[in-house]
């Protein structure tokens, strides 16, 4: 499971989290839900009791949840904070859960529950960092090589991906300076974390920063992806492809029926008006192989 910034996985997910959940429901029922998510994504065949459990208590775990945030205090701030981080892993999943003839929808609930995270995390922040917690969007941007040090193959692909959205960005009639400026600050984002991927920067840090990319951005791109606007849509299916990158992790990546990133980069396309469908080319292209991007510098920067 992925780090909670400031406390290593490892004590968070085995020895934090457990022992709050003897003690506490709004913690026990989060745990539970995606422990048994985690049995679903592993197993080979369907199995309705899982199912039947992920359902039953995440149910439980917003019902709980909810009632503990109406009364939030210092006494019960880590355990709903506890429960935040555990929702927002499961959303992140259960926002892709496909099921037979239901009509693709992009993550919206997952990114609607890290916003709230994130307020959580705000409202709580000295406490919450007393603790030893860290939240992503407090990280700082991770560091990357100049281009002289990412070597010419590196160099050839950024400028690959860089020519590529710019002849994206080009093809529609973009004449607003508050839209240049949005669609421009996606495609600075997306090139800042390829770059940081070739230089070496740590997965767990990159994960953070690819299925949240349209909150990073501000309200407006969020807003322009919620109402399937195809170059924001594009612009985000770039940088969701860079997971195909990185070392699988069954939280980010998903399996089965919840799988992420395909479900996602497909769905988009099936999204597109048909006559910009070729706005998808590059994705999909990094996912059948056609487009193979190398790999990172051996020696990794400081992040």
């Amino acid at each position: 499971m992925p780090d909670c910034n400031g406390r290593p996985a490892r004590y968070m997910w085995q020895q934090t989290i457990p022992q709050y959940a003897f003690t506490s429901e709004v913690v026990l029922s989060p745990m539970l839900s995606v422990a048994a998510l985690h049995m679903k994504c592993h197993s080979a065949g369907g199995d309705s009791q899982l199912s039947l459990a992920i359902t039953r208590y995440l149910d439980r775990s917003l019902v709980y949840h909810r009632q503990a945030v109406k009364h939030i205090d210092t006494d019960i701030a880590e355990p709903i904070w506890l429960s935040a981080v555990v929702l927002s892993n499961l959303y992140w999943l259960i926002s892709h859960h496909a099921r037979p003839n239901e009509t693709y929808e992009l993550p919206l609930e997952a990114w609607d529950m890290v916003g709230g995270v994130s307020r959580l995390y705000a409202h709580r922040l000295e406490l919450l960092t007393k603790l030893g917690y860290g939240w992503f969007g407090y990280d700082i941007v991770p560091s990357t090589l100049p281009d002289e040090d990412l070597g010419p193959e590196r160099r050839a692909s950024l400028q690959a991906l860089d020519t590529d959205m710019s002849t994206l960005m080009e093809s529609f009639d973009i004449t607003q300076a508050e839209e240049q400026k949005m669609y421009a600050d996606a495609k600075d984002y997306v090139l800042l974390y390829y770059r940081a991927y070739f230089s070496g920067s740590e997965a767990k840090t990159l994960r953070r920063y690819i299925g949240t990319m349209a909150l990073m951005l501000g309200p407006e791109y969020l807003q322009r992806i919620r109402g399937h606007d195809p170059l924001a849509m594009a612009l985000y299916a770039r940088m969701l492809v860079l997971m195909r990158l990185l070392d699988f992790a069954w939280w980010m990546n998903g399996g089965g029926e919840y799988e992420v990133m395909e479900r996602d980069v497909y769905g988009m396309e099936q999204l597109m008006p048909s006559h910009l469908c070729w706005c998808m080319d590059w994705p999909l292209k990094v996912l059948s192989g056609e487009i193979r991007l190398p790999p990172p510098v051996k020696s990794a920067p400081e992040s």
